[in-house]
This record gives structure tokens, sequence and C-alpha cells, in this order.
């Protein structure tokens, strides 16, 4: 590939099509998935996940573009955060997107990440797919939280002030 172009050139004309995103770290699974309506995360017993959070790491996954070839040399990894997640001190990442097929349609492995030089709003990170031992530098603004809880909906109901009448607030035990 060339400086510039996108990672996963197809991603974003099939990206409605993703129905479940894989998160994983040494620590964690994270387990994202499309419903009928809303997106959820398996591990919170199907709560409902923040769309914002949902979409921001699919649109920011497909808009990743390749900078510079680094090395494919495994023993090398670990310098550029790369490791599989498997291997003790592991501080990668793994990214998979499925849709409903047992083969993923996209699946990369992050590792260190830091501003990117051109722009402050973008990042530089290195990146490796899992079946490729080489390595590259691309940028893209994508964070991923690496904990399940960090994915959740926060707002537990939106109810417009007008129709709240009385509010009763019961401690049990």
């Amino acid at each position: 590939p060339q400086s510039g172009e996108p990672v996963f050139p197809q991603l974003m004309a099939v990206i409605n099509d993703v129905r479940e995103i894989l998160v994983e770290t040494k620590e964690h699974t994270i387990t994202l998935v499309r419903g009928e309506k809303e997106w959820s995360v398996k591990e919170k017993s199907g709560y409902r996940a923040d769309v914002e959070k949902v979409k921001s790491a699919l649109v920011g996954l497909a808009e990743l573009r390749f900078l510079d070839p680094k090395t494919s040399n495994p023993e090398l990894y670990e310098r550029l955060g790369l490791m599989s997640k498997e291997k003790d001190g592991s501080t990668s990442l793994t990214m998979t997107l499925k849709t409903g097929a047992s083969t993923p349609m996209a699946q990369v492995v992050l590792g260190n990440q830091k501003p990117a030089k051109s722009n402050p709003r973008l990042s530089e990170i290195y990146i490796r797919k899992p079946d490729d031992p080489q390595t590259w530098l691309v940028t893209g603004n994508l964070r991923l939280d690496r904990l399940p809880e960090e994915w959740l909906d926060k707002e537990i109901t939106a109810l417009p002030t007008k129709l709240v009448r009385h509010v009763r607030v019961d401690h049990r035990r």
C-alpha cells in the first residue's frame, strides 16, 4: 500500500452491515452486538451501548490511512505495542468487525498511539493485521475503550422536565 491509502478500502461501503464488534485485550474481551434498534454490550448482560462510541469506533477504523511500513520482525513488536495479547506484558488491542458470518470483515491489532505530527486532531497508530508480520504506522482518529463498562450508555432515562410531576427516591437494602 502507498502512503495515504485506506487500511480497509472497502469498509466504509459496507459499514452498515457490521453486526458485531470484538475489542480484545489481555485482560478483557468486549463484544458489542447490534440488535434491531440498538447496540449492546454482551459482557454487561446486553445493556445498551453508547451509540456515539460505537459509531466513532467504526468510522475511525474505516478512515485509518497508511503512513509508513515498519518492521516485520516479531521480536520488535513489543516496542510498537503490537505483541500478541496472549503474551505477558502485552498492551495491544485487537479489533474485529463481523457481519454475522464466521469470517471477519476487518481485523487489526492496534499498538502504541501518539498525536500526529501533521494534524494534532489525529493520531499516529502502530498496527498489524493478525495474519501478516508486517507492521505499519497509520494515521486516523481511533480511540477505543478497554473496559466493558466504558462502552455503556450512561443515560438511564431521558424525560422532559415538563412531563415530571413527582419524584420519589426509595432507599431499600
